[in-house]
């Protein structure tokens, strides 16, 4: 199992890398400065200085999703979202997430929260139920500054070893993981399918989520099923 330290290490490196979009290369994310800066405050704490997590405590669920993008017009089209205006999108969200994740449960929203105030972000964010982290995405920056979210925790990355499995939660899919007991979960790339092996996305948008939340167990038997199958 690696440090935590040593998983932020791979992820702002995966992040760096030089890649050709458009044939003209640049690092991976444009704007790597400000996770850089986050890192010296993230790579320091010791996660189990937080929520403690199933199976210390059995009688909550963990749930994930990722991009909801509340408030966020251009959304519908890019995301090719099923809803006529933003307010219906936010209500629908709100309703969903709800259905599933009940108050005593853990909510994990891996990056892309919402778009314009951050007032009304909260307002939104304080109507859904459960413990709610953050794992930042490139949309909960504000001119390189973090959004102040009413989130109980926020993480730049989160490992959950469960099931003989650690399960890293990034917002950006994570390219180096080691390929054996790592499972990465993500979101940023909204419908589109990576098929990247031993991951997971969960933007709102993919099709095994349909704009609701996973449970991180259903998560679980789907990877083992298809190591079965």
């Amino acid at each position: 199992m690696s440090t935590i330290k040593e998983l932020h290490d791979l992820y702002i490196a995966d992040l760096g890398k030089v890649v050709c979009y458009g044939g003209k290369p640049q690092t991976r994310l444009r704007a790597i400065g400000p996770w850089k800066v986050l890192l010296k405050e993230y790579e320091g704490r010791d996660q189990d200085q937080f929520l403690p997590l199933p199976p210390k405590d059995p009688t909550r669920n963990i749930w994930m999703w990722a991009d909801p993008h509340f408030s966020h017009h251009n959304i519908l089209n890019f995301g090719d979202r099923p809803y006529p205006n933003i307010e219906l999108m936010n209500e629908c969200l709100i309703q969903n997430h709800n259905n599933y994740v009940k108050e005593n449960d853990i909510s994990i929203w891996v990056g892309d929260v919402s778009w314009g105030g951050v007032q009304k972000a909260n307002e939104l964010l304080d109507r859904c139920n459960g413990y709610k982290i953050l794992v930042i995405g490139n949309h909960d920056f504000n001119h390189g500054k973090l959004r102040n979210y009413n989130f109980d925790e926020v993480h730049m990355l989160m490992s959950i070893p469960l099931w003989g499995t650690e399960f890293i939660l990034t917002h950006y899919p994570m390219e180096n993981l080691p390929n054996e007991g790592y499972h990465n979960i993500y979101g940023h790339v909204h419908q589109m399918e990576l098929n990247l092996p031993n991951s997971t996305c969960v933007s709102v948008e993919q099709r095994h989520l349909g704009y609701r939340p996973i449970r991180l167990f259903d998560v679980y038997k789907f990877i083992n099923q298809e190591k079965e199958d």
